[in-house]
């Protein structure tokens, strides 16, 4: 049910990315990798934990590999099947500003969309190697406060 390479597709070559490409293509990835276990789940009557069974896991690892600096996550709820909840599936997909943090360390920042309630998110990625990779995840949690959010 669940491959890799359904999700996987870019346009852009990995060293040809943008720190702001890089942020957009992993939004759309995860997106649509979270709409297909909730659909996936709705469609079978299946507890969350049975998506491992179908390989959704083991694309959320593709998906971070691909577009994430390589992080000890072992608190990312694997173990309890909702892995799928929340990470970027609520990001509106356009990006407000830049931020040059260093020659290697960029700060990319979300509009919000007040229509899908939607709020404003920062994602820092960093070079690694010739490639950008995010390396955090935030959501404006209100008053200038960001709340560290699980790729």
């Amino acid at each position: 049910m669940f491959e890799a390479k359904e999700y996987l597709i870019s346009s852009i070559e990995d060293r040809d990315r943008t720190p702001e490409d890089t942020v957009l293509e992993y939004i759309k990835v995860f997106t649509r990798w979270s709409k297909h276990c909730h659909s996936w789940i709705k469609d079978n009557k299946a507890a969350p934990e049975k998506l491992t069974e179908v390989g959704a896991r083991n694309v959320l690892d593709a998906i971070r590999k691909k577009y994430c600096v390589s992080k000890n996550r072992q608190y990312s709820r694997s173990d309890a099947g909702h892995y799928y909840i929340g990470g970027a599936s609520k990001v509106h997909p356009v990006i407000d500003y830049t931020n040059q943090l260093g020659r290697d360390t960029v700060e990319v920042y979300t509009k919000p969309n007040l229509e899908k309630r939607l709020k404003s998110h920062k994602f820092i990625v960093k070079k690694v190697g010739a490639i950008w990779k995010i390396s955090a995840f935030s959501s404006d949690s209100g008053q200038g406060r960001w709340r560290e959010e699980e790729i």
